[in-house]
């Protein structure tokens, strides 16, 4: 029992350190689609969730389709947003088309629903195809797609269970939900969830055990700072895990 509790604040203490902005990410909005989730993943990058809802919101509330968006004028779309005061009107605008325009082009339709349906691989092969997604948007989708209370479960989190001592190599599904679902319930389902799948898709790579990021991620687990910690932000600066960086400082804008 001591050692369980040991560990429960190890992991707590982990989430501290990696929990950014970019995970604060809620579930679904209601009426909302697929394809509005992405988009708002995609328009959050390294700031706050509220702030990518907006948009699409005051998109959604002002063209009858996102065909519309799509072929509309760029200064069309930044006007509105800077009426509805969403910051960054000209460089969400165009993040907006070439989003649209790369679903479109793949598949000469914006329908995205059927991910619901489909398995977590599926839906990461189609995620791989799309550069502006950003890395825990997978996660997100699992997370959607879940019927049920309990947080869905990755095969990478059995390998992060294991490369931090929590497990055996092969651990069964039980014994990993023992130790993470305490931290991925009630407000914390999604943000916790999210940190814990990119750490192991991140640090615990199946081909190389003894990868830079494997031993970063071991450096964290031991380091007993409750403080965030720059071995992370290494981490994430020599992986291109660009969607992890810390948040700008607020300013007086209206972003």
């Amino acid at each position: 029992m001591a050692q369980g509790s040991s560990n429960s604040a190890k992991i707590s203490r982990l989430l501290r350190k990696v929990r950014r902005n970019v995970f604060e990410v809620g579930p679904l909005p209601a009426e909302w689609d697929v394809l509005e989730r992405l988009m708002s993943l995609v328009i959050q990058g390294d700031g706050k969730m509220a702030q990518a809802e907006r948009v699409v919101q005051a998109l959604r509330g002002a063209f009858q389709n996102w065909n519309e968006v799509r072929v509309a004028r760029a200064f069309e779309i930044q006007e509105l947003l800077a009426a509805r005061r969403c910051g960054r009107p000209a460089e969400r605008t165009e993040i907006i088309h070439n989003y649209l325009r790369r679903i479109f082009g793949m598949q000469n339709h914006l329908e995205l629903d059927w991910m619901m349906d489909a398995t977590s691989e599926r839906r990461q092969k189609l995620l791989e195809v799309l550069p502006m997604v950003p890395a825990h948007a997978s996660a997100v989708l699992d997370l959607d797609a879940q019927e049920v209370d309990e947080a869905p479960m990755h095969p990478s989190l059995k390998r992060l269970a294991a490369r931090l001592g929590l497990t055996s190599s092969h651990p069964k599904e039980s014994a990993v939900r023992e130790i993470f679902d305490p931290h991925t319930m009630g407000n914390q389902r999604f943000p916790h969830y999210l940190i814990l799948r990119v750490l192991a898709e991140v640090g615990c790579d199946p081909k190389n055990s003894r990868s830079h990021a494997s031993k970063i991620l071991l450096q964290m687990w031991e380091d007993s700072s409750a403080r965030s910690t720059k071995l992370f932000e290494g981490l994430v600066e020599e992986f291109g895990l660009a969607v992890a960086a810390k948040s700008p400082r607020k300013t007086a804008s209206t972003e």
